[in-house]
């Protein structure tokens, strides 16, 4: 998906050599011509991707930037930046002539790799972008899909992301979400002279669902133990132990059920399962904390990730076309980490991930189970909490009271 609207997010911590005298350039972007408008846009990229797919995306189009882009500098330079989920940043003019490219060097650093204009030429640099913090709102009303209605919006693919995990243990956005349902965000952006290059973290959040309003907030002090998370209006965690979903976003294909005619075997068999159907490749994270307890290949599952949790709990991963390149048996991990890539091995019949949860060995449907909350915040942290946050829920009060005159 491209949106848009810049934004860059943590990339790989590699780091680019020194570049050459000639690759200085002046902090002032060349001024726009008053016959093309200036459009934003931001891609994440992916597996398997090339220079010239990314640019693609962009909606670069001049001769120049891809011939710029070609050189082998910047290629070999590109080719060490291009990990997969790297935020990459555009600003094109509507007549696709390339102004400035920006890549992140390294987490929560804001050291780029920069691409821009310089007396009408291009020219390439490594340097800090002074960014000034911003707080936007936006509201959606959710027509065809959320992503969609999100996109019209102009709300920044990664906020939507950020959205979808905040909100995974409370609500399905594949299923849950219906035509008429709302969602509002505050969130920060961080701008280079007056452009947005980079997106930060939801501040507060809003998805009105079926009659039903869900908020949060974002939370961190130094004063107590608490760890910066997300907490409704009384200070309860967003939080459950496991979430919903293995995948961020998906379709389920197959069903928990006792009887299913097995698409390979032609038999009917019980699925103690549920299927998610993916494009190979889409990152599988464990849904809850815990220790692989196998990983390897399980005869009709294929390449297969079994993880144990507390309290006798144990889910399993199957048909992955690749492991995370770290994980190993053993290995621990951590609620949201990335363990596997979606695929088609085993007794599969198109890419997708099959997934089991089960208790003291039991299978249980997972979409069906009520999952105990995460550590919530004690008396004294409640009132610190609705301190720091009220002005971002009176902030979604006056979003709500705008929907309810706009759309009623």
């Amino acid at each position: 998906m491209v949106v848009a609207f810049a934004t860059a997010s943590p990339s790989s911590d590699t780091l680019l050599t020194q570049q050459s005298s000639v690759m200085e350039l002046e902090p002032a972007l060349l001024a726009l011509t008053s016959t093309d408008t200036e459009l934003f846009y931001e891609t994440q990229s992916r597996r398997g991707d090339t220079v010239a797919i990314v640019l693609r995306r962009l909606m670069i189009t001049d001769a120049e930037a891809i011939n710029f882009f070609k050189t082998k500098k910047v290629t070999q330079d590109l080719a060490k930046l291009l990990k997969p989920d790297t935020r990459l940043v555009a600003s094109v003019t509507s007549s696709g002539k390339l102004n400035y490219f920006t890549v992140p060097l390294k987490k929560e650093s804001n050291q780029f790799y920069v691409i821009e204009r310089k007396t009408g030429r291009l020219i390439a640099t490594i340097k800090p972008l002074p960014l000034q913090r911003q707080v936007i709102t936006k509201t959606a009303e959710v027509h065809r899909s959320l992503l969609e209605s999100t996109d019209e919006e102009d709300i920044p693919e990664k906020i939507i992301l950020q959205l979808s995990e905040v909100f995974n243990s409370t609500i399905d956005f594949q299923h849950d979400l219906k035509n008429g349902d709302r969602v509002s965000v505050i969130y920060e952006t961080f701008n280079y002279l007056g452009r947005p290059v980079k997106t930060g973290r939801i501040l507060a959040a809003e998805v009105f669902s079926k009659g039903k309003s869900y908020r949060t907030a974002w939370f961190s002090t130094k004063k107590s133990d608490v760890v910066g998370n997300y907490f409704t209006p009384d200070g309860k965690s967003m939080k459950k132990e496991f979430l919903h979903s293995p995948l961020e976003f998906s379709r389920v294909t197959s069903g928990f059920t006792d009887s299913r005619l097995h698409p390979v075997l032609n038999q009917i068999r019980a699925h103690k399962g549920i299927d998610f159907s993916a494009p190979t490749g889409t990152k599988v994270r464990s849904t809850g904390d815990g220790q692989v307890e196998f990983l390897g290949r399980q005869s009709g599952y294929g390449n297969t990730i079994v993880i144990k949790h507390k309290n006798s709990y144990s889910t399993l991963y199957a048909h992955l076309s690749a492991f995370a390149p770290t994980l190993k048996q053993g290995s621990l991990v951590k609620q949201g980490d990335l363990i596997g890539f979606v695929g088609n091995t085993g007794l599969s019949t198109g890419p997708h991930l099959h997934y089991e949860f089960r208790l003291k060995g039991t299978h249980i449907n997972p979409l069906e189970i009520a999952f105990p909350d995460a550590k919530s915040l004690n008396k004294n942290q409640v009132s610190e909490f609705k301190t720091a946050t009220s002005n971002y829920f009176s902030s979604l009060n006056l979003l709500r009271q705008f929907q309810i005159a706009q759309y009623n």
